[in-house]
């Protein structure tokens, strides 16, 4: 069975030993290094990874498949249910606080065995996983695979649906194996409405979900607590709610929300502040693709949080952010555009966000009863919306973008600045210098003044605002203006200057960065990180002659923090110390106060 089992990643690494019986601190021991090389394998710092037990493997892993796990190493069989469970204890204890683990710390497991067991002995203890920047989906054809091998093993012990699922064709997995996830209430019952978005066949009856579709589904079924405010009932989430608008009312009280909840429009103990969300991503053949979302602000909280409010209780009077979970259940599509779409009809993009924005300002405005009671309505505010700046800059139609950074002291054509929120790098008569950091810049005086635009972008028709910063609505992403914005141009700056300066050897530029590319690589190994760039290149550095802007060319937020982590240990072996030099120390400076602005004023 097993060696059927191991080409759908399904392996066994139980014990083998010359004893009958092998004492329990010989089991645990190898336990703990077959979940560690697990880990090891996918990588430490990407393996998103679950410790369990089951007296059905294959069935088992059947499910976490359609999660998108990729990989199942059963580390231990016996039929002493007792042992099995405190051996699923014992790693939960031991990996439970690594980077990546989805088990609940101080839980022991989640007793999956003390329920009706159907089969068994003997039982299993298993470590399944997959990498966090991996596709979540995976082929219908390879879950039917998998419900197949399952089936071959056991007919009389499989489910019934598991069987209907093992049956569908793998010649025509997508259709056969959705019909099936629907029969087994295994798909969300929302409804897919449709919109022309322009006279042309390819973008008629175009498919988007409302979120007022949404937000009624889960009203419904009792989730819109859980999945839109992190608390498990809709009292808990009124009270949650009433603390929230009274501490955001503190810091913007001017907001219109406020305005209708004075006259009675609104009841803010039902009004669930949202983001919604547009990011500019890619499809499984590099494509670009444009993606509109919704999420609540708040959530369930992170990790950190949830250790905070253990060692803390009085941190109960927090608020959680919307990070545990699955983002299936906490981030709700409304639409999806590739950009060979909307570059041919720009117009149907335009329509699009305008019917996002609609169905938006309905649910603040008009709120969403329920399906069962008319009289119970929920409303959904949406305080902005988010994205990387290329995302933004194309909602907004912003006339002041970063592409429009000087990059000479001089430019033929004046830049009217570089950021929707203020006039920083306008050019002119009376210049605003973006390069001013000090703790009174120039560019603070210009904030939410002039508007980005030449016309009101369609986002925000029908929004509640604050007023007369309507270019605020655009909220920035902290982690995509630095991973993929500074860092880039900061990064690769220091390693030009490293090279420049012979810190790092070699007899010419290319040389020097094929140095600094072993080192790189040294680095990677040792920590177990994916090298998102395989080599330092004067393409990838942005570095084509001297009188270049260096700018990194790497896609990848992580590759940024990595190379964050690289500089970090490079110039503490090199610089720290060893020199005097001005420049190469104001490297090691300007690392230390990233840090500690992203670990003080920050986090």
């Amino acid at each position: 069975m097993w060696s059927e089992l191991r080409e759908f990643s399904l392996v066994y690494r139980g014990l083998v030993s010359d004893r009958s019986n092998p004492t329990c601190g010989r089991i645990l021991a190898h336990a703990r290094t077959q979940v560690s090389a697990f880990r090891e394998r996918i990588g430490l710092q990407l393996c998103v990874f679950k410790i369990g037990v089951t007296a059905n493997p294959p069935f088992r892993f059947v499910d976490y498949v359609s999660k998108g796990f990729t990989e199942m190493w059963v580390v231990f069989a016996g039929s002493d249910l007792g042992m099995v469970h405190m051996l699923e204890a014992a790693l939960i204890l031991e990996f439970g606080p690594a980077t990546g683990c989805q088990n609940a710390l101080g839980t022991g497991g989640e007793g999956a065995l003390n329920k009706k067991i159907s089969d068994g002995p003997p039982f299993f203890v298993y470590v399944t996983g997959g990498r966090a920047d991996q596709p979540r989906r995976v082929p219908c054809a390879h879950a039917v695979s998998i419900a197949k091998a399952a089936v071959d093993e056991d007919l009389t012990a499989a489910d019934p649906m598991l069987i209907r699922l093992a049956n569908v064709s793998t010649s025509d997995a997508e259709s056969g194996a959705h019909a099936v996830f629907r029969e087994a209430w295994l798909t969300a019952p929302v409804p897919i409405s449709t919109a022309n978005l322009a006279e042309d066949p390819a973008v008629r009856k175009w498919p988007y979900v409302k979120f007022s579709d949404w937000m009624r589904l889960l009203i419904d079924t009792g989730r819109l607590p859980r999945q839109l405010c992190g608390v498990r009932t809709v009292a808990e989430m009124r009270q949650r709610l009433r603390v929230f608008w009274f501490r955001f009312q503190a810091l913007h009280p001017t907001h219109e929300v406020f305005v209708r909840a004075m006259h009675g429009q609104i009841d803010l103990s039902r009004a669930v502040p949202v983001w919604s969300h547009t990011d500019e991503g890619r499809t499984q053949k590099k494509l670009a693709l444009l993606v509109l979302s919704v999420h609540g602000c708040l959530g369930r909280g992170t990790k950190q949080y949830l250790d905070d409010i253990q060692r803390d209780p009085d941190k109960r009077d927090g608020m959680g952010l919307n990070f545990i979970g699955p983002s299936w259940g906490t981030q709700f599509l409304f639409s999806v555009m590739m950009r060979g779409v909307w570059q041919k009809y720009p117009q149907a993009l335009d329509k699009l966000v305008e019917l996002f924005a609609d169905d938006l300002s309905r649910c603040a405005l008009e709120g969403v009863a329920s399906t069962r009671n008319p009289n119970e309505i929920f409303f959904a505010v949406q305080l902005g919306t988010k994205g990387d700046l290329p995302a933004l800059i194309k909602l907004g139609g912003f006339k002041r973008t970063y592409n429009r950074v000087p990059k000479t002291a001089r430019s033929n054509t004046l830049c009217r600045g570089i950021c929707h929120w203020c006039d920083a790098g306008r050019e002119g008569d009376f210049p605003v210098f973006f390069e001013d950091l000090s703790s009174e810049p120039g560019w603070l005086g210009t904030a939410f003044i002039n508007p980005p635009w030449d016309t009101e972008p369609t986002m925000l028709r029908g929004q509640l605002l604050e007023p007369g910063k309507p270019s605020f609505f655009f909220r920035l992403d902290l982690w995509h203006c630095f991973h993929c914005g500074v860092a880039r141009v900061w990064l690769a700056s220091a390693f030009i200057v490293l090279c420049n300066l012979g810190v790092i050897v070699g007899g010419s530029v290319d040389a020097r960065f094929r140095s600094l590319t072993e080192s790189y690589r040294e680095f990677c190994a040792r920590h177990r990180f994916a090298m998102h760039i395989q080599e330092f290149t004067r393409d990838n550095l942005g570095f084509d002659s001297e009188a270049s802007w260096p700018v990194g060319k790497w896609n990848k937020g992580a590759a940024s923090t990595h190379m964050m982590l690289f500089l970090e240990n490079f110039m503490e072996d090199r610089v720290v110390g060893r020199t005097d030099d001005v420049l190469l120390l104001a490297i090691v400076s300007c690392r230390c106060c990233v840090q500690e602005c992203f670990m003080v004023h920050v986090c």
